[in-house]
C-alpha cells in the first residue's frame, strides 16, 4: 500500500483487490500534458491586456494629451485660433485693404498749425512722385516745392516762400490722377484741411 493511507477509503473499499488497484493508480506517475502554442499566445495576450488595464490610471494624462485623440483636439484648437486671427486681422484692415490708397496727415483737422513747417502727407503704399505731385492742389493757391522720404510714402509740401500765411484755412487735395508705384490710381480725391496760427 502507499505511504498516503486514507482511512475513509478503507471504509468505502472493503475488498482487498479494489484497495490494491487504488494503490497502483495512486503510485503511478502521470506525465504533464504538453502546452499548446496557441495557449501560450493567448495567455500572453490576456496578461498584457490586464497589465494595460492596470496601468491606464497612471499615465492617462500623458496618454490623452499625446494620443491620437489629443493630437486631433490640438489640431482643431490650432485651426480655430488661426481662423480667429485671420478674421480679426481682416476686420482691423482699412476698407479696401492694401489696394486702396489711404492718405493721412498730422495737421489734418488742426487749428493753430505752425507757419514754418511743411505740410506732411502720408500714404499707405509707395507713390509715383510725378503723378502724385501733379494731382496735388492747394487752396488758397500757393507756390510750393515737393520732397519725398526714401520710401516714397511721405510727401512734404513746403511753400516756396518758406512760410504759410497766418490765420488761414488751407486745403490740400490729392486728386485721382495720383498713382502708386505699381500704377494703381487714387479712387477718389482726398482732402486735408487745417488752419494756421494767427
Amino acid at each position: 500500500m502507499s505511504s498516503n493511507h486514507d482511512p475513509e477509503l478503507d471504509d468505502v473499499l472493503q475488498d482487498a483487490d479494489l484497495r490494491r488497484i487504488v494503490a497502483v493508480l495512486t503510485s503511478a506517475e502521470t506525465p504533464e500534458p504538453p502546452l499548446d502554442d496557441a495557449y501560450r499566445t493567448g495567455l500572453r495576450r490576456q496578461l498584457m491586456q490586464e497589465a494595460w488595464a492596470m496601468s491606464e490610471g497612471r499615465y492617462s494624462l500623458w496618454r490623452r494629451a499625446f494620443g491620437p485623440r489629443g493630437f486631433a483636439w490640438a489640431g482643431a484648437a490650432a485651426g480655430l485660433v488661426l481662423i480667429a486671427s485671420v478674421v480679426v486681422w481682416t476686420a482691423l484692415q482699412p476698407t479696401g485693404g492694401f489696394n486702396t490708397v489711404v492718405i493721412q496727415s498730422p495737421v489734418d483737422g488742426k487749428s493753430s498749425v505752425s507757419l514754418q513747417q511743411p505740410i506732411l502727407v502720408s500714404f499707405n503704399q509707395p507713390m509715383d512722385h510725378q503723378t502724385t505731385q501733379g494731382a496735388t492742389q492747394i487752396t488758397p493757391a500757393t507756390t510750393v516745392t515737393y520732397s519725398w522720404d526714401q520710401n516714397s510714402r511721405t510727401l512734404a509740401v513746403q511753400p516756396a516762400s518758406g512760410n504759410l500765411a497766418p490765420n488761414t484755412q488751407y486745403q490740400v487735395t490729392i486728386g485721382p490722377g495720383a498713382r502708386t508705384q505699381s500704377g494703381q490710381p487714387l479712387a477718389t480725391p482726398q482732402t486735408i484741411t487745417f488752419v494756421t496760427q494767427p
